[in-house]
This record gives C-alpha cells, structure tokens and sequence, in this order.
C-alpha cells in the first residue's frame, strides 16, 4: 500500500527506528530519515536523509512538511532532559501541519508511574495532546531483546521486581506496528499497547529462558540497593542505573502487566512469545548482564 502522505522516521539510525526504516524499504514505501547525523543513516532504497535535531527548532521546521506521517522516538536521556528535548520538537512540529505525530510510548504513562521514563512518556503524550496534532500513542512494553541484559553474568537474575509480570514484546514486533500506522490509513488519536499476548513473572522468565538455552538461569530477587550499587560500579551511569532500577519497583505495582491484541491487529500476525524469541535467538544469551551492554555497544 503506497501512502498517500510522506512518511518520516526519526530514530533511523537506532536500533526500532532502523527497522522501521528497513521494512518500509523492503516494501517499497518511499521515506525521509530524520537523524541528527547523516552519516549514521542507513543506506535504503526510496530513502532520503534530513538532519535536525529535536534541540533545534529552526532545523525541525525546515525537516518537516504539512501532511507529513512521523515516527517520533524519545532521545535517550534521563527525564527532565527528554522532557526539555520532547517539547522543543514537539513545538517545533505543531504549527506545520504535521498528518500524524506516532509516539513511541510506554504502557500505563503516568506523572506518578514507578517507572521514572513512564513519567517522561506521560509528559511527551499530554503535550502532543496540547499541541493539536493528530497523534498515535504507541505504548509499547518491555522489550524481549534486552532479557540477557536482566542476568548477571552468574546467570542470576537479582532485580528487585518480586512477583510482579510483564507482557515483553519485541522490537521486531514493535517496529512492525509502528511501520502499519505510519502507513495507515487511520489510527489518528489512538492509543495502542504494544505487548505480548502473555504476561510472566520474572521467575517464569527466567525459568523458560533456562529450559530452552539448557543452561542454569534463576531468578533470586535482590535489593534495590545492591542493584543499584552492581550497576554503578560496573560503569552505568547513575541516571541510567536509576531509570533501570525503577523498572523493577515498576513490575512490582503492575505497570507492565498488560497484555494485547495489537500486534495482531495492526500486523495481522500475533505477537512473538518469549518462547519463540529465546529460540530464535540464543546467540543474545552469550553475554549477559552488563557484559551484554558492553558487548552491544561495540557492535554499534
């Protein structure tokens, strides 16, 4: 289905951007790529490449065009510092005329949410709701991708999330949904949970993770404490270990215990267990924990 509105991806040189791009190519969907660093975009087919950067109002506005279908990722920052960058772009984009603003968001987005990014998403969305654009809040769960980064090296999973569940998804999946809305036609003005169709504790994570790869991986939930101290001393910056942390306080309120059907909906496939992913890919699990961070950003 070719679009009948330009469609932009910003993110295009990260890791759900990218794929987004890489499936819109793959389906002969002309794009633009909105990177801050040209030489980071990805070489694609029907693909072209504007910079700005969400800081800067002036390159936003000469980037965008009334009508325009944009894929909008956060920065990677901690709170208060995407907030500040959300809303200069966002203010930036609302008097273009901007078709449809897809924000990848987080389930249950709350000013109080355990979460700390759960905050910057609910902030993100309510000033996307202000600015009178139409959007498309894509909240998405955890991700499937990042479960070797929940072990430690020992294959001890220590977080501090006790009972609580969470529907993972992948970035695959995620990538797929946002490339359907981008191209639509509809979901102006919706919310969408991105999540797996079944929601599991960490132990029972841990538990398939450790049939599956026939190898000893548990669960023993730690403190946040020693949580925090492991990944600051193995080089997380603290903002980042914080953000981390809550993550964990937020499984135990039940913020990520949400499951789905949207997958299926926007794709027409479901979405891919954690079952199948660990099968799929049990090369992520040479390294765990922080070794797996390390190991990630060399191949960046």
């Amino acid at each position: 289905m070719t679009p009948v509105s330009r469609i932009v991806v910003t993110g295009a040189s990260g890791k759900v951007g990218g794929m987004i791009a890489a499936m819109l190519a793959r389906d002969g969907i002309p794009q633009t790529l909105l990177v801050r660093d040209a030489a980071r975009a990805p070489v694609l087919p029907g693909a072209d490449v504007v910079v700005a950067d969400f800081r800067d109002p002036a390159s936003v506005r000469t980037a965008l065009q009334p009508g325009d279908r944009v894929f909008m990722v956060s920065v990677h920052e901690n709170v208060e510092a995407r907030i500040e960058a959300h809303q200069s772009f966002v203010d930036a984009a609302s008097g273009i005329g901007v078709g449809l603003m897809a924000y990848l968001s987080i389930v249950n987005p709350s000013a109080t949410a355990a979460f700390h990014h759960g905050r910057s998403h609910a902030a993100t969305e309510r000033m996307l709701l202000e600015s009178g654009m139409p959007y498309a809040f894509l909240r998405m769960n955890l991700f499937l991708d990042d479960l070797p980064l929940w072990f430690d090296p020992d294959g001890v999973c220590r977080g501090p999330g006790g009972d609580g569940r969470v529907a993972l998804i992948s970035r695959e999946d995620t990538a797929a949904v946002s490339a359907g809305v981008l191209v639509g036609p509809g979901y102006e003005n919706e919310a969408l949970d991105l999540t797996g169709e079944q929601s599991l504790s960490l132990g029972e994570l841990a538990a398939l993770c450790s049939d599956v790869l026939d190898r000893p991986l548990r669960y023993e939930p730690g403190t946040r404490e020693a949580w925090l101290e492991s990944r600051i001393e193995a080089g997380v910056p603290p903002w980042d270990a914080n953000i981390g942390v809550g993550s964990y306080e937020a499984l135990l309120r039940g913020e990520f215990d949400v499951t789905s059907d949207v997958v299926r909906r926007v794709t027409g496939k479901p979405a891919q267990s954690a079952r199948s992913w660990v099968e799929a890919n049990p090369g992520s699990f040479a390294n765990l924990g922080v070794d797996a961070r390390r190991a990630r950003h060399a191949r960046q």
